[in-house]
């Protein structure tokens, strides 16, 4: 008997294709929102675009929203078609993080996906 199960199967490629889609959307809409920094980190970032990869994003802009109903106002905006994890901070919570264990593991490993330019 043969053993492909190395070969990748065809919900794992249309996973792989779903999640590049639904990044690029994803990463439009927060540009139209006013996003200042968008940050991929986690197994996507990583590489890894198996059936259990997910979205993690970092997503730094102005709010007044205090940091729970944030993270729901994106989730709102964004209705997310695959599982993703969204933190929002604010860029005076960002620059305050920035020491933070999770915050460099997170910048280590992640990409930098939008940077808004000041002109």
């Amino acid at each position: 008997m043969t053993n492909l199960s190395f070969l990748p199967t065809s919900d794992e490629d249309n996973h792989k294709e779903l999640l590049k889609s639904e990044l690029e959307r994803m990463v439009n809409i927060l540009k139209q929102l006013g996003a200042e920094k968008v940050v991929l980190f986690g197994s996507y970032a990583r590489g890894r675009t198996d059936l259990y990869t997910d979205i993690d994003l970092i997503v730094v802009m102005n709010s007044d929203l205090p940091f729970v109903e944030r993270i729901a106002y994106i989730y709102r905006k964004l209705t997310p078609q695959v599982d993703s994890d969204i933190l929002v901070y604010s860029p005076r919570e960002w620059l305050q993080m920035q020491d933070r264990p999770f915050i460099q593991n997170a910048l280590n490993e992640g990409k930098l996906l939008y940077e808004k330019t000041t002109t």
